[in-house]
């Protein structure tokens, strides 16, 4: 029982990381843009 949840757990939080990973990979470019402008506006 114990094994089969960790398992679980080990295999959703891999996956998580994965797919934030990715997400983070394409979106960072037009992140960069609006993060830059706002800190410029804030200072």
């Amino acid at each position: 029982m114990l094994k089969t949840l960790t398992k679980i757990i080990a295999v959703t939080a891999t996956t998580f990381a994965f797919l934030a990973l990715s997400t983070v990979a394409k979106a960072a470019d037009p992140i960069r843009i609006p993060v830059l402008n706002w800190s410029s506006q804030i200072v």
